[in-house]
């Protein structure tokens, strides 16, 4: 079976509390309080909206697959998400990047999922 690798390159929530580990931490070091406010809200709420719309597309998406599609999310904030900035001249955000070097920039659903399927069927 054929596996591909889908990477949505999308800002990420990154505020204490979103992830378990990352809360546990904070706690322990007293430091959740202050973190929290420090980070204020967190995404504005379209890009909120935006990410949950994303996360609801991708697990519908590699249901649909069956362990023949993973989906990575990842910042642009990070060194790999600049490689990848730089790398695919991404413009827009999300971007998805496919295995075989193409991405496609914005909200597309209908083209991504068409590449994802053409991938998925004809590997190459």
């Amino acid at each position: 079976m054929h596996r591909i690798l889908v990477t949505v390159l999308t800002p990420v929530p990154e505020r204490p509390g979103l992830c378990a580990w990352c809360a546990q931490f904070f706690d322990e070091l007293g430091l959740a309080r202050r973190a929290a406010a420090e980070a204020g809200p967190g995404l504005p709420e379209d890009d909120g909206a935006m990410w949950h719309q994303l996360v609801l597309w991708a697990e519908r998406l590699t249901e649909i697959h069956l362990g023949r599609l993973r989906v990575r999310f990842l910042s642009p904030a990070t060194p790999l998400g600049l490689w990848y900035i730089l790398r695919h001249r991404i413009r827009r955000f999300p971007a998805f990047i496919f295995p075989n070097g193409g991405a496609v920039m914005g909200w597309n659903p209908e083209r991504v999922e068409g590449r994802i399927d053409e991938l998925v069927i004809r590997p190459g």
